[in-house]
Formats: C-alpha cells, structure tokens, sequence
C-alpha cells in the first residue's frame, strides 16, 4: 500500500533491478513502480506488458576501464513463474 499526495492510498508493485558494469561493478538499480487496481479485468494484461518492460532493462552495460573497487558475482535469479 502506497500514498498519493492527497492522503489517498493505493495498491502497488515495486519492482527493482540491480545494473552491474562489465567488470561486475554494481553501478546503479532501476526501480519501477506499478499501480494494481483490486479487481481490474485488465490486471493480468498490464501484468503481462510490465513483465515484457521489465525484461528490456538492461543488467549490465560495457565500460573500457578496469574495475576500480569490490566487485560482486552477478547472481541470475530464476524466471519467475507467470500470474494464475
């Protein structure tokens, strides 16, 4: 459960991804908020879009320098099964 602005609350998913460099520095995590509407009909079609945006963020990205600091083994986590 999330807040508006107006004291308003709301349902919602977080979702974040952690992004390493090629070194397998972790740079920075992408963050992506998704409002859930409790009995939508449309919910498992919006759920479906966010899984294909989601699978566009990027993991790693290249850079030419050598790591500089800790490195961390990138951990793949397994596909997540799909809503009933």
């Amino acid at each position: 459960t999330n807040y508006r602005k107006s004291g308003e609350n709301f349902q919602n998913l977080l979702t974040m991804r952690p992004v390493h460099d090629s070194n397998g520095v972790y740079r920075y995590c992408i963050g992506v908020q998704f409002e859930i509407t409790p009995n939508d009909p449309k919910l498992k079609s919006r759920l479906a879009k966010l899984d294909k945006l989601i699978q566009l963020l990027p993991k790693t990205f290249e850079v030419s320098s050598q790591a500089v600091g800790m490195t961390h083994k990138r951990d793949e986590p397994e596909a997540e099964s799909g809503t009933s």
